[in-house]
Protein backbone atom coordinates (compact mmCIF):
# COMPACT_ATOMS: atom_id res chain seq x y z
CA UNK A 1 0.00 0.00 0.00
CA UNK A 2 1.25 3.57 -1.00
CA UNK A 3 0.66 5.56 2.17
CA UNK A 4 3.68 6.85 2.65
CA UNK A 5 5.38 10.90 2.73
CA UNK A 6 8.26 12.24 1.02
CA UNK A 7 9.60 15.35 3.11
CA UNK A 8 12.03 18.04 2.66
CA UNK A 9 14.26 19.62 5.31
CA UNK A 10 12.83 23.14 6.17
CA UNK A 11 13.41 25.86 8.69
CA UNK A 12 11.12 25.31 11.74
CA UNK A 13 8.41 27.58 12.07
CA UNK A 14 6.04 28.41 15.45
CA UNK A 15 2.35 28.32 13.30
CA UNK A 16 1.08 24.73 12.98
CA UNK A 17 1.91 22.43 10.54
CA UNK A 18 -0.70 22.92 7.65
CA UNK A 19 -1.97 20.17 6.07
CA UNK A 20 -4.28 19.73 3.37
CA UNK A 21 -6.55 16.59 2.31
CA UNK A 22 -7.94 16.67 -1.33
CA UNK A 23 -9.48 13.66 -3.31
CA UNK A 24 -11.90 13.57 -6.40
CA UNK A 25 -15.43 13.55 -5.84
CA UNK A 26 -16.79 10.62 -4.12
CA UNK A 27 -12.85 9.39 -3.14
CA UNK A 28 -14.03 9.56 0.85
CA UNK A 29 -12.06 12.19 1.69
CA UNK A 30 -15.03 13.01 4.25
CA UNK A 31 -14.66 10.10 6.00
CA UNK A 32 -11.11 10.84 6.34
CA UNK A 33 -11.93 13.98 7.66
CA UNK A 34 -14.48 12.40 10.09
CA UNK A 35 -11.89 10.06 11.22
CA UNK A 36 -9.32 12.45 12.03
CA UNK A 37 -12.00 15.00 13.71
CA UNK A 38 -12.69 11.73 16.08
CA UNK A 39 -8.53 12.09 16.91
CA UNK A 40 -8.97 15.26 18.25
CA UNK A 41 -7.72 17.63 15.24
CA UNK A 42 -9.16 20.15 14.09
CA UNK A 43 -10.60 20.05 10.05
CA UNK A 44 -11.77 23.15 8.57
CA UNK A 45 -13.93 21.94 5.77
CA UNK A 46 -13.95 24.54 2.56
CA UNK A 47 -17.33 23.76 1.76
CA UNK A 48 -18.70 24.63 4.96
CA UNK A 49 -16.60 27.86 5.19
CA UNK A 50 -18.12 28.42 1.35
CA UNK A 51 -21.68 27.69 2.39
CA UNK A 52 -21.06 30.49 5.44
CA UNK A 53 -19.77 32.56 3.26
CA UNK A 54 -22.32 32.35 0.47
CA UNK A 55 -24.76 33.36 2.93
CA UNK A 56 -23.13 36.50 4.19
CA UNK A 57 -25.16 39.82 3.69
CA UNK A 58 -22.13 41.17 1.67
CA UNK A 59 -22.11 38.00 -0.66
CA UNK A 60 -26.07 37.65 -1.11
CA UNK A 61 -26.45 41.57 -2.89
CA UNK A 62 -23.71 40.42 -5.22
CA UNK A 63 -25.76 37.63 -6.49
CA UNK A 64 -29.21 39.34 -6.25
CA UNK A 65 -27.27 42.20 -8.55
CA UNK A 66 -25.85 40.11 -10.95
CA UNK A 67 -28.71 36.73 -11.16
CA UNK A 68 -31.77 38.48 -9.60
CA UNK A 69 -33.40 38.19 -6.57
CA UNK A 70 -35.24 35.02 -7.27
CA UNK A 71 -31.49 33.93 -6.66
CA UNK A 72 -32.49 34.50 -2.49
CA UNK A 73 -34.81 32.43 -0.95
CA UNK A 74 -36.12 33.08 2.60
CA UNK A 75 -32.91 35.15 3.55
CA UNK A 76 -30.80 32.59 2.35
CA UNK A 77 -29.08 31.45 -1.19
CA UNK A 78 -31.43 28.99 -3.61
CA UNK A 79 -28.33 26.81 -4.40
CA UNK A 80 -30.34 24.64 -6.46
CA UNK A 81 -31.19 27.83 -8.91
CA UNK A 82 -27.10 28.75 -8.17
CA UNK A 83 -26.38 25.54 -9.26
CA UNK A 84 -28.64 25.52 -12.47
CA UNK A 85 -26.73 29.07 -13.49
CA UNK A 86 -23.15 27.90 -12.74
CA UNK A 87 -23.37 24.39 -14.00
CA UNK A 88 -23.19 25.16 -18.14
CA UNK A 89 -21.81 28.25 -17.97
CA UNK A 90 -17.84 28.66 -16.93
CA UNK A 91 -18.36 32.96 -17.22
CA UNK A 92 -20.85 32.55 -14.58
CA UNK A 93 -18.87 29.82 -12.59
CA UNK A 94 -16.05 32.25 -12.74
CA UNK A 95 -18.05 35.22 -11.20
CA UNK A 96 -18.93 32.75 -8.24
CA UNK A 97 -15.90 31.72 -7.56
CA UNK A 98 -14.15 35.24 -7.58
CA UNK A 99 -16.73 36.23 -5.09
CA UNK A 100 -16.71 33.46 -2.29
CA UNK A 101 -12.78 31.81 -2.74
CA UNK A 102 -11.63 35.49 -1.39
CA UNK A 103 -13.52 34.97 1.48
CA UNK A 104 -12.75 31.63 1.74
CA UNK A 105 -9.15 31.95 1.93
CA UNK A 106 -9.55 34.84 4.33
CA UNK A 107 -11.15 32.82 7.11
CA UNK A 108 -8.60 30.10 6.23
CA UNK A 109 -5.44 32.45 6.93
CA UNK A 110 -7.57 33.75 10.29
CA UNK A 111 -8.04 29.83 11.24
CA UNK A 112 -3.91 29.24 11.12
CA UNK A 113 -3.21 32.52 12.74
CA UNK A 114 -5.59 32.09 15.83
CA UNK A 115 -4.76 28.09 15.95
CA UNK A 116 -2.75 26.68 18.61
CA UNK A 117 -2.17 23.12 17.46
CA UNK A 118 1.00 21.61 16.00
CA UNK A 119 -1.41 20.34 13.06
CA UNK A 120 -4.26 22.17 11.75
CA UNK A 121 -6.12 20.50 8.79
CA UNK A 122 -7.97 22.14 5.45
CA UNK A 123 -10.37 19.48 3.80
CA UNK A 124 -10.42 21.37 0.43
CA UNK A 125 -11.83 18.91 -2.95
CA UNK A 126 -11.03 21.30 -5.65
CA UNK A 127 -7.40 21.94 -4.23
CA UNK A 128 -5.79 21.38 -7.35
CA UNK A 129 -8.37 23.22 -8.99
CA UNK A 130 -8.02 26.26 -7.26
CA UNK A 131 -4.35 25.87 -7.13
CA UNK A 132 -3.79 25.82 -3.51
CA UNK A 133 -0.54 23.55 -3.22
CA UNK A 134 1.70 26.25 -2.16
CA UNK A 135 -0.25 26.86 0.89
CA UNK A 136 0.09 23.37 2.29
CA UNK A 137 3.13 21.65 4.27
CA UNK A 138 1.93 18.32 3.26
CA UNK A 139 -0.96 17.46 0.93
CA UNK A 140 -3.53 14.02 1.31
CA UNK A 141 -4.87 12.65 -1.50
CA UNK A 142 -7.61 10.25 -0.93
CA UNK A 143 -8.12 8.11 -3.71
CA UNK A 144 -10.71 5.55 -5.00
CA UNK A 145 -11.36 3.63 -8.12
CA UNK A 146 -13.76 5.06 -10.26
CA UNK A 147 -15.78 2.65 -10.62
CA UNK A 148 -15.57 2.62 -6.51
CA UNK A 149 -16.85 5.94 -6.41
CA UNK A 150 -19.45 6.25 -9.47
CA UNK A 151 -20.81 3.13 -7.23
CA UNK A 152 -20.88 5.40 -4.06
CA UNK A 153 -22.12 8.56 -6.08
CA UNK A 154 -25.26 7.03 -7.23
CA UNK A 155 -26.10 5.41 -3.51
CA UNK A 156 -25.51 8.72 -1.95
CA UNK A 157 -27.04 11.55 -4.49
CA UNK A 158 -29.93 11.71 -6.03
CA UNK A 159 -28.72 12.12 -9.32
CA UNK A 160 -28.55 10.36 -12.96
CA UNK A 161 -25.29 8.50 -14.19
CA UNK A 162 -24.53 11.32 -16.60
CA UNK A 163 -24.63 14.18 -13.87
CA UNK A 164 -22.42 11.89 -12.09
CA UNK A 165 -20.27 11.27 -14.64
CA UNK A 166 -20.00 14.68 -15.71
CA UNK A 167 -19.44 16.21 -12.11
CA UNK A 168 -16.58 13.22 -12.33
CA UNK A 169 -15.18 14.62 -15.19
CA UNK A 170 -15.10 18.31 -14.27
CA UNK A 171 -11.90 17.24 -11.29
CA UNK A 172 -8.69 17.05 -12.78
CA UNK A 173 -7.77 12.91 -12.28
CA UNK A 174 -5.74 11.14 -9.89
CA UNK A 175 -2.96 10.20 -12.01
CA UNK A 176 -2.13 14.07 -12.26
CA UNK A 177 -1.71 14.49 -8.52
CA UNK A 178 -0.18 11.56 -7.40
CA UNK A 179 3.51 13.20 -7.63
CA UNK A 180 2.20 16.64 -6.14
CA UNK A 181 0.80 15.05 -2.70
CA UNK A 182 2.66 13.58 0.01
CA UNK A 183 0.70 11.53 1.61
CA UNK A 184 -1.94 9.02 -0.53
CA UNK A 185 -4.84 6.77 1.37
CA UNK A 186 -6.11 4.75 -0.64
CA UNK A 187 -10.09 4.30 0.05
CA UNK A 188 -11.24 0.99 -2.21
CA UNK A 189 -11.29 -1.33 1.25
CA UNK A 190 -13.29 -1.51 4.49
CA UNK A 191 -14.00 1.24 7.29
CA UNK A 192 -11.87 0.20 9.02
CA UNK A 193 -8.68 -0.22 6.61
CA UNK A 194 -9.34 3.36 5.77
CA UNK A 195 -9.04 4.02 9.33
CA UNK A 196 -5.67 2.06 10.06
CA UNK A 197 -4.03 4.09 6.88
CA UNK A 198 -5.47 7.32 8.10
CA UNK A 199 -3.43 6.45 11.68
CA UNK A 200 -0.52 5.94 9.60
CA UNK A 201 -0.76 9.16 7.92
CA UNK A 202 -1.33 11.06 10.91
CA UNK A 203 1.66 9.63 12.73
CA UNK A 204 3.82 10.86 10.17
CA UNK A 205 2.98 13.87 10.58
CA UNK A 206 3.51 14.22 13.61
CA UNK A 207 7.49 14.27 12.97
CA UNK A 208 7.39 16.23 9.93
CA UNK A 209 9.16 19.68 9.70
CA UNK A 210 7.32 22.66 8.32
CA UNK A 211 8.41 24.16 4.67
CA UNK A 212 8.01 27.34 3.45
CA UNK A 213 4.46 27.95 1.84
CA UNK A 214 1.91 30.48 1.16
CA UNK A 215 -0.08 32.41 3.10
CA UNK A 216 -3.92 31.90 2.30
CA UNK A 217 -4.63 35.40 1.95
CA UNK A 218 -1.39 36.28 -0.16
CA UNK A 219 -2.72 33.86 -3.05
CA UNK A 220 -4.62 35.26 -6.36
Amino acid sequence: MKNWCRSLQMPPDNRPLVIGITGNIGSGKSSVSALIREMGYSVISADEVAKSKLESPEAMLSLMARWGADVVSQGKPDRNKIASIVFNNPDELVFLNSLIHPLVLREFATEVDRSGDAIIFFEVPLLFEAKLNACFDYIILVTASPQLRFKRLMQRDSLDSDDIQKRIDSQIDDSHKLKQVDIIIDNNSTLDELRICTLRSIAQLQSLPHKKIIPFDQIG
